[in-house]
């Protein structure tokens, strides 16, 4: 069931990014500013405010609201580097399970489970998958 809820999860998240590219696209094409979108590898404007913002809000709705505008600027700046901000997702999404599957199979083998650990095993085991991960390349 979690592979079906992380896979759901994947392509969900491609389509909004993708949603997010196609409408800054057009926003960049209504401003006459392709040229600056495509050779001016600099932080879309107000995306440093968003973030900002994101951690002023009161409300769940006004936070809902606020987060879409953080990942959409985030897809833009995907943009303006030259890189796929599906792609980039995408491999911390797979990093994500691996390191997560990490900290299980190690508890697993000690007679544990996740809900059996304490938060610093897990760290400690999730910095080990990272380092491995990090050997590896």
């Amino acid at each position: 069931m979690a592979r079906k809820e992380a896979a759901f999860a994947r392509d969900s998240a491609a389509v909004e990014t993708r949603r997010a590219a196609l409408g800054e696209k057009k926003a960049a094409l209504a401003r006459n500013e392709v040229e600056r979108a495509t050779t001016t590898p600099v932080l879309p404007s107000g995306a440093e405010q968003k973030l900002a913002d994101l951690k002023a809000q009161e409300t769940e709705r006004r936070l809902v609201l606020t987060l879409g505008d953080v990942l959409f600027a985030v897809a833009n700046l995907g943009r303006w580097m030259k890189t796929h901000p599906e792609e980039a997702l995408r491999g911390t999404l797979r990093r994500f399970e691996s390191r997560f599957h990490h900290i299980e199979n190690s508890l697993a083998g000690r007679g544990k489970s996740p809900r059996d650990s304490t938060l610093a095993e897990m760290d400690t085991l999730w910095e080990e998958a990272k380092r491995r991960e990090a050997s590896a390349d």
